[in-house]
């Protein structure tokens, strides 16, 4: 498997196109890259399925759907970009670099403390409740991220686009942001309430009856999956107004405050619906705190020099 080895270089491609597009504002094409990514990945899956190299498999169809979406993006690149393209120089790029250089610094520890909010919450589950329970929690988690990943992602990547060039413009980014929180908030209510409800009902009617535990842990865990689905376009505020060392500190102490509540939920109540109620409205007022300290940021505003 040395093809892996270039993993890290094609995903750090495919992100710098497809940031580079959502710049100039080309949706249309990063909806067909995103189509393309998840048709080649599920298809080549489920092909490897068929001849029993379904392991193997995985890994392949997510390495051939990057590849796949990457390639879509090339000859789009040259087409439109042609000019700039051959104006790069060294110089030029060793500047940029130079003049960025804490976007890399803080943007990848960020995004493994976000990595770890998640995945590293399996680890810490499993050492307290059996395997049946980790298997329920891992598949509540799962759905629930669905609309985190495909509505709340697509729409932080068309506001983070706006809004810096608002930033740019010496325009506050507290009006845009409170309309966008205020539709998605008004959008999401409806599903929150049926999610608490019925999820239990919901998870056993589509995925099966085995799976009603799994609709009973997502209920509990609504709140929280709410407010972070409000929250998902105010998340680049820091990026843009350049509080990304402020953020990551936040973060830090989001993810200290759900381990703790989770071990405390595990060692003493011993009981995981305790565990979960536990970290879901913790998580809930560490982000309504968050929620109010984008607001304070987003009012800030770029200094603009005319230079004559």
């Amino acid at each position: 498997m040395k093809w892996l080895l270039f993993c890290p270089l094609k995903t750090a491609m495919l992100l710098i196109f497809l940031y580079w597009f959502m710049r100039k504002e080309k949706f249309a094409l990063m909806s067909a890259t995103k189509i393309t990514e998840s048709a080649i990945k599920g298809g080549s899956t489920t092909v490897f399925g068929f001849l029993k190299y379904s392991s193997f498999g995985l890994v392949l169809g997510q390495f051939l759907g990057q590849l796949f979406s990457l390639l879509t993006l090339v000859w789009p690149m040259f087409k439109y970009e042609r000019k700039n393209i051959s104006s790069l120089s060294w110089k030029k790029m060793r500047l940029l670099a130079k003049e960025y250089s804490d976007f890399p610094k803080i943007n990848v520890p960020q995004t493994l403390v976000d990595m770890i909010q998640f995945s590293g919450l399996v680890f810490i589950i499993s050492a307290f409740f059996s395997v049946e329970i980790l298997g329920q929690y891992s598949k509540a988690i799962r759905v629930m991220l669905i609309p985190l990943s495909v509505i709340g992602t697509s729409v932080n990547q068309v506001f983070y686009q706006k809004a810096a060039a608002l930033y740019q413009n010496g325009f506050h980014l507290r009006t845009p942001i409170l309309k966008l929180s205020a539709l998605l908030l008004f959008i999401s209510i409806p599903f929150m309430i049926i999610g608490i409800l019925y999820s239990p009902e919901i998870f056993a009617f589509v995925l099966g009856d085995n799976w009603y535990q799994a609709g009973e842990f997502a209920a509990i865990l609504i709140p929280w999956f709410f407010i972070k689905f409000i929250l998902s376009a105010a998340l680049s505020i820091p990026l843009i107004v350049d509080e990304q060392k402020t953020f990551l500190f936040y973060s830090v102490i989001g993810n200290v405050i759900l381990v703790v509540s989770v071990v405390i939920g595990g060692y003493y109540f011993n009981d995981i619906y305790k565990t979960l109620y536990l970290f879901s409205w913790t998580q809930v007022l560490f982000n309504i705190f968050l929620a109010l300290w984008l607001y304070k940021i987003a009012g800030k505003k770029k200094e603009i020099t005319n230079d004559k």
